[in-house]
């Protein structure tokens, strides 16, 4: 049985620092492998996220466009 096997079913408690106290590599070690057993495989998918602007897109143009209307811009057309 692991430690995080014990921790989840409550027959250990997990270790804490004292304040002021900095942790020991081990333990960090110890602490970060039980967050990753823990969480592995995870359960759940990542999430797809779209985000939309209000009010409708904007017409998307390329660099050689983009450049072209500057040009323009500078020439007083």
């Amino acid at each position: 049985m692991t430690d995080a096997d014990s921790l989840r079913q409550g027959l250990a408690k997990p270790k804490v620092a004292k304040a002021g106290k900095r942790k020991q590599p081990e333990v960090l070690e110890e602490q970060l492998e039980s967050g990753l057993e823990d969480s592995f495989p995870a359960s759940d998918p990542p999430a797809v996220v779209s985000s939309t602007i209000s009010g409708g897109g904007k017409k998307l143009v390329g660099v050689e466009e983009h450049l072209r209307r500057k040009r323009e811009e500078k020439s007083g057309h």
